[in-house]
């Protein structure tokens, strides 16, 4: 993909890219992008650890509650290996 940025603006990513000691402006471009990716899904984790903590009444996690939560993993995994079957 090539994206032609008009003179000031591509300036001042040659510029910055040249400060912060990327190999060229594409990587420099690049970075920033990633971060933004990064940025958008930390906060997207963010709301849905909220939207869980609103989602009802909290519970108590003991190591009774992690035993049934594995049981139910294990019944879950049966069921799945005989739907497939041989």
């Amino acid at each position: 993909m090539n994206i032609i940025l008009p003179g000031p603006l591509g300036n001042w990513v040659e510029q910055q890219a040249r400060q912060e000691g990327h190999a060229s402006p594409d990587a420099f471009v690049q970075e920033l992008l990633r971060q933004e990716r990064e940025k958008r899904d930390k906060q997207a984790l963010e709301q849905r650890l909220l939207s869980a903590l609103d989602s009802g009444e909290p519970i108590e996690v003991t190591p009774a509650f992690w035993e049934e939560r594995r049981r139910d993993l294990e019944a879950r995994l049966a069921r799945g290996a005989k739907a497939e079957g041989p």
